[in-house]
C-alpha cells in the first residue's frame, strides 16, 4: 500500500470505536485462553477478566502491574504464573545469573548465546521480555552496585550466618545470662 492509503487507513482507525469486548469474546470462542498485558497497570487484564466466564482453563496475567514493585520481580511472576498455567517457557531468562547451587556441576543443556536466542523461525512470533528495564529499575540497581560493596571471584549466597556470627551470638547470650544471675 502506499503512503496515501496508509494514511487513510490509520485516519480511519484513530477516529473508529474499539470493539473489545466484542474482540475477546471471538478470541475466547476461537480458542485463545491466555491472555496477557505487557505495560503498565493491569487495566486491559481487569477487562478481559470481567468480559470472560469464570473458570479454570483462562489465564490472565499482567505482566507490569504495579509501578511499586520491580519489574524484574514482576516478569518472574508472570512466568509463574504461565507456567502453572502449562504455557511452556523454555530459556525464558537466556542472560540470567547461573544459578549459585549448581557452581561446579554440569548444567542440563549450554547457556543460550544472544544469537541463539534471537533466531527467528519463519511462522514463530517469539516475545521476550528478558532485556527490558523499567528506568525505575535501572536507578535502582545501577544504585546499588554503586554503594561502595566490592565482591570479587567465585561467590555463593550465604544462607546462614558466619562461623564469626555465631560465636558473637553465642558470647552474647553467655553474657546476658551472667547479667540475669548477677542480678538475681
Amino acid at each position: 500500500r502506499g503512503g496515501a492509503d496508509s494514511a487513510a487507513l490509520l485516519r480511519k482507525q484513530m477516529v473508529s470505536s474499539v470493539q473489545w469486548v466484542k474482540q475477546v469474546q471471538a478470541m475466547y470462542r476461537d480458542g485463545a485462553r491466555v491472555f496477557v498485558e505487557f505495560g503498565p497497570r493491569a487495566t486491559l487484564a481487569k477487562l478481559v477478566e470481567k468480559i470472560l466466564p469464570k473458570g479454570e482453563d483462562v489465564c490472565v496475567v499482567a505482566v507490569n502491574a504495579s509501578k511499586d514493585v520491580s519489574a524484574d520481580m514482576q516478569l518472574r511472576a508472570a512466568a509463574i504464573q504461565l507456567a502453572v498455567h502449562g504455557v511452556p517457557l523454555a530459556r525464558f531468562d537466556p542472560w540470567s545469573l547461573p544459578n549459585p547451587f549448581l557452581v561446579g556441576r554440569p548444567s542440563e543443556s549450554p547457556a543460550p548465546t544472544p544469537e541463539s536466542v534471537l533466531k527467528v523461525k519463519k511462522g514463530v512470533l517469539s516475545l521476550s521480555a528478558a532485556t527490558f528495564k523499567a528506568p525505575r529499575t535501572t536507578r535502582a540497581t545501577e544504585a546499588a552496585m554503586s554503594d561502595g560493596y566490592k565482591i570479587s571471584g567465585n561467590t555463593v549466597a550465604s544462607v546462614g550466618p558466619t562461623d564469626a556470627e555465631l560465636q558473637a551470638a553465642k558470647k552474647e547470650a553467655s553474657e546476658r545470662q551472667q547479667m540475669v544471675k548477677t542480678a538475681e
